[in-house]
């Protein structure tokens, strides 16, 4: 999904919220169809549970690129593909989505052919009280 962000851009922003070495924006994934929900729920291994610093820091991170996004998506979302302003593509780590979504923190929608997860209310609860 198309976001007039630059990479540049929100690098910066995970940077400054985040400051584990592993970045939970990737520019590759394993995920064989983007737009396929049981994509990526499949995982070779398993992600840690969904209260660690990174996913706390990744969840508004995605849901701060979904506001800038072209088209309008529902609260609370972030795609499944960051089509990034300057042309680059970036991808919400899989691990870390396969975790939320086992825990159904978060849930998978289509919109115009597209994946979007969107915080179930659950994972609106889990992450709002950790941001307050």
């Amino acid at each position: 999904m198309r976001i007039a962000v630059r990479t540049e851009h929100a690098e910066r922003i995970i940077a400054d919220s985040y400051a584990g070495a592993s970045k939970p924006l990737t520019k590759t994934t394993s995920v064989r169809n983007h737009h396929d929900l049981q994509s990526w729920r499949s995982s070779p291994r398993g992600e840690r549970r969904a209260d660690t610093a990174r996913k706390f820091a990744a969840v508004p991170f995605y849901l701060e690129l979904a506001t800038h996004s072209t088209e309008t998506l529902p609260p609370n979302s972030f795609p499944a593909v960051f089509d990034l302003a300057d042309g680059q593509r970036r991808y919400p780590d899989k691990g870390l989505i396969k975790s939320l979504l086992d825990e159904e923190l978060i849930s998978g929608q289509t919109i115009n052919d597209e994946l979007v997860f969107v915080l179930t209310p659950s994972g609106q609860v889990t992450f709002e009280r950790r941001q307050t």
